[in-house]
């Protein structure tokens, strides 16, 4: 009998380590609001290219995984403070410095967006001198268009899309930068597509990246790596990203 019990509970110990281990070993996944349809609208449950792409690799994994759903800025600090691993940010030198990446799982276009009746050419960086940009509030546009803000040849007023695009319809900036299918998506819904100029020079081909604590998931990123090119090999990757393309 004492034997019994004493077998019970090394199999009621194991029980409790195994379910712990599992909790110990489920990863977290930031995606960032306000950015869709690469991203979700703010107040929603996550969607869009980024969680369709990053979780069907992980469910392919098998690694286990809760989401969460936060601003931009925080979304990246939680990744910097190893609270979780953020999907769909830019490279940076500067994030370089506390963050690892994964290869590059979606690329976009950043470019300018203007009203139709004040448009103005745009073929290099120096065409922007003097103006006005609207830009998301803590967001990166590469880093030719970053080192040309620091440098000061352009302002750049930062806030939410919809005032910066109602300051751009007042002509109160002269354009408004974002991804492409991220501004045509936001102007259908406003309503106001018709009035907008994309000028057609891209400010930059924005690769989006995995990021995650400087030496704490180097291996996971190592991993997904290989099942994102295993995607792009087999079509998985094709078929997901085909709804966004229509």
């Amino acid at each position: 009998m004492k034997d019994s019990m004493n077998r019970l509970f090394e199999i009621a110990f194991l029980a409790i380590f195994l379910c712990a281990s599992n909790v110990m070993a489920e990863e977290t996944l930031i995606f960032y609001e306000g950015d869709p349809p690469l991203s979700h609208p703010a107040g929603q449950a996550p969607s869009g290219v980024y969680f369709d792409l990053v979780t069907a690799i992980f469910d392919d994994l098998g690694v286990s995984y809760t989401v969460h759903s936060l601003p931009f800025k925080r979304a990246l600090m939680q990744a910097k403070e190893g609270k979780g691993i953020v999907a769909g940010i830019f490279k940076t030198e500067e994030r370089a410095q506390y963050l690892d990446f994964s290869e590059n799982f979606y690329s976009t276009q950043v470019v300018l967006f203007t009203v139709k009746h004040r448009s103005f050419p745009y073929a290099q960086m120096d065409d922007l001198r003097n103006k006005k940009i609207g830009a998301k509030l803590g967001w990166s546009y590469g880093q030719a268009f970053d080192t040309a803000r620091s440098e000061g040849l352009f302002s750049v007023v930062e806030g939410e899309s919809t005032s910066l695009i109602n300051q751009l319809l007042q002509g109160r900036t002269d354009a408004f930068i974002d991804n492409k299918l991220t501004g045509i998506y936001t102007f259908k819904e406003l309503g106001i597509i018709d009035q907008m100029e994309i000028l057609p020079t891209p400010i930059d081909t924005g690769p989006h990246y995995l990021g995650a604590q400087k030496g704490a998931k180097q291996t996971l990123l190592a991993q997904f790596n290989e099942r994102l090119a295993a995607f792009k090999k087999n079509g998985r990757y094709q078929s997901i990203l085909a709804p966004y393309a229509q």
